[in-house]
C-alpha cells in the first residue's frame, strides 16, 4: 500500500472578520496558498488513515444512516463511477490505476489495497478488498469510491429549474442527517439555515452555473468543542447525546476547533447533475495566529442570535469569546 505524504491544507474562511451567508464561489484552482491541493477536486493528505477510520466506524454503526440514494441516483451512478475513477487516476496516478480487461474495468486503489471492479459502462460489480478488508461490504460504486477519498460526496440531479438531492454518502456530517435531506430540493435541504432566504431565490441559477460554468469551490465554517469528524444529529448507542454533539465548551478546561468545510461543486452535464464534495478540516483555536484569533472573535460577534443558536453557540458564546480574547491578548 502507498502512503500519502502531502501536508494538510489550511483555510481560514472568517478572514473578513464578519459572518455572512452567501454563495462565496471561487473557481476550482483559486490559490489559497496550498499549492497543488487547491487545484484538486479530491484532496488526499497525510491524515488519510484518520478519515478512513472515521468512515469505517460510521459504516459499521449503521450504513443506512450515512448512505442514501434515490432511484434517480441509482440510474446516474454508473456515469458518476466512471467520472470519479478517471478523476482519481488523473489527480493521483501514484495512488490509483485503472485497467481495462475485456468488458470490465479494475480500479486499483493503492492507499487502501482495494481493487474495485466495474463494467465498461461504470456499473459496480465487486471489490477485492485490501488486507484488512471492509465491513460491511461495499454496497455500491458510490460507497466503494467514497471510501477511497477523504471527502463526503453527494449528487444533485437537475431537471430544468427543478433539482433534487439524489445520492448522499456522508460519514462526517455536521449536525445533519442524510435521511432528512435525500430527495429534497435546494430550498428544502437548506431550510433550517438562518439567512438562506436571501439565496434560495437564486438556487436554480447557482446550480446551473455549477453545471455549465464550474467547477467551483466554497467554504463553510463553525466552532466545535472536539475534533471528531462525525457529528450526526443522532448519537450512536451508548453515547451521551451532549458529549456526542461537540457543542459543550468548558471554561474550566477550554478547548475548541474551527471546523471548516471545503465544498466543491463539479458539473456533470452528460447526466445533468452536480457532484458536491465536502472535505472537513479541524484547526485548534490555540494553533491559529493572534490575527486569526482576533478575526474569528469579530466574526462570532457579528453573528445574529438566530445564527448563534443554529451553530450551537448560544449557550456558550460568552465563555468562548472570553477565552478566545484571552488567547490573542496574551500574545
Amino acid at each position: 500500500m502507498s502512503i500519502v505524504s502531502e501536508p494538510v491544507a489550511r483555510y481560514f474562511p472568517p478572514s473578513s472578520g464578519h459572518y455572512a451567508i452567501k454563495p462565496g464561489f471561487y473557481r476550482l484552482g483559486h490559490d489559497f496558498g496550498n499549492g497543488e491541493a487547491d487545484r484538486r477536486l479530491f484532496q488526499l493528505d497525510r491524515q488519510f488513515s484518520h478519515y478512513r477510520r472515521a468512515k469505517q466506524s460510521a459504516r459499521r454503526e449503521d450504513l443506512d444512516k450515512y448512505l442514501c440514494v434515490t432511484d434517480a441516483g441509482r440510474t446516474l451512478e454508473p456515469a458518476l463511477n466512471r467520472f470519479i475513477s478517471a478523476r482519481l487516476c488523473a489527480e493521483y496516478p501514484e495512488h490509483f490505476r485503472l485497467q481495462q480487461t475485456g468488458e470490465r474495468q479494475r480500479l486499483e486503489c493503492h492507499l487502501t489495497g482495494d481493487a474495485l471492479v466495474f463494467t465498461a459502462d461504470g456499473r459496480y460489480l465487486d471489490c477485492r478488498p485490501g488486507e484488512r478488508g471492509t465491513a460491511p461490504p461495499y454496497h455500491s460504486g458510490l460507497d466503494a469510491l467514497a471510501m477511497q477519498v477523504q471527502e463526503d460526496l453527494t449528487l444533485v440531479c437537475l431537471n430544468g429549474t427543478e433539482n433534487r438531492l439524489c445520492a448522499i454518502h456522508l460519514c462526517q456530517p455536521n449536525h445533519w442527517a442524510p435521511r432528512d435531506k435525500i430527495g429534497r430540493d435546494f430550498v428544502g435541504v437548506h431550510q433550517p439555515v438562518p439567512g438562506m432566504e436571501r439565496i434560495n431565490p437564486k438556487a436554480a441559477q447557482l446550480l446551473q452555473a455549477s453545471l455549465r460554468q464550474g467547477p467551483f469551490v466554497r467554504f463553510a465554517w463553525g466552532i466545535t468543542t472536539d475534533d471528531r469528524l462525525n457529528h450526526h444529529p443522532e448519537a450512536p448507542a451508548r453515547w451521551d447525546r451532549e458529549a456526542w454533539s461537540g457543542r459543550a465548551f468548558d471554561p474550566a478546561s477550554p478547548a475548541a476547533w474551527l471546523r471548516v468545510e471545503r465544498q466543491t461543486l463539479y458539473g456533470l452535464p452528460q447526466i445533468n447533475a452536480v457532484l458536491f464534495g465536502i472535505r472537513t478540516y479541524h484547526y485548534a483555536l490555540t494553533d491559529l495566529s493572534p490575527t486569526q484569533q482576533r478575526l474569528l472573535s469579530q466574526a462570532l460577534a457579528s453573528m445574529s442570535a438566530t445564527s448563534l443558536r443554529y451553530k450551537g453557540l448560544a449557550g456558550q458564546y460568552q465563555d468562548l469569546q472570553a477565552w478566545l480574547r484571552g488567547l490573542y491578548d496574551a500574545s
